[in-house]
């Protein structure tokens, strides 16, 4: 399982970004990215791919992180949720009464 960033030559000289998605052994895909580099030749144009190239990781440390969550059945950290901390806090001190671990202090707070 694993998220790879790669680049692929094209005709005009500059380099295509792209993902290679590894979620098991029998499922693999690219997702291209849209996202191009430029050959440099002067310090702006590093820097342009230095900026294109921090944006691809920031994209595709996002795809690994939801292969992640979604293998190992784990919430996702940046999902939204539908209820309020008061329901939240709620579900952990049923989830403490249950288990039986700090139940009073969760209760007193």
């Amino acid at each position: 399982m694993g998220v790879a960033l790669r680049k692929e030559k094209l005709a005009n000289g500059r380099f295509s970004l792209y993902l290679d998605i590894y979620i098991s052994k029998n499922n693999h895909h690219q997702k291209r990215l849209g996202i191009t580099l430029i050959p440099e030749k002067t310090a702006s144009d590093k820097k342009l791919n230095q900026e294109s190239m921090r944006l691809a990781e920031m994209i595709r440390n996002e795809y690994e992180s939801e292969i992640l969550h979604n293998r190992y059945g784990k919430e996702d950290p940046g999902k939204k949720f539908n209820y309020s901390f008061l329901e939240y806090f709620d579900a952990i001190v049923k989830q403490r009464y249950e288990t039986g671990v700090n139940y009073d202090t969760w209760l007193s707070v």
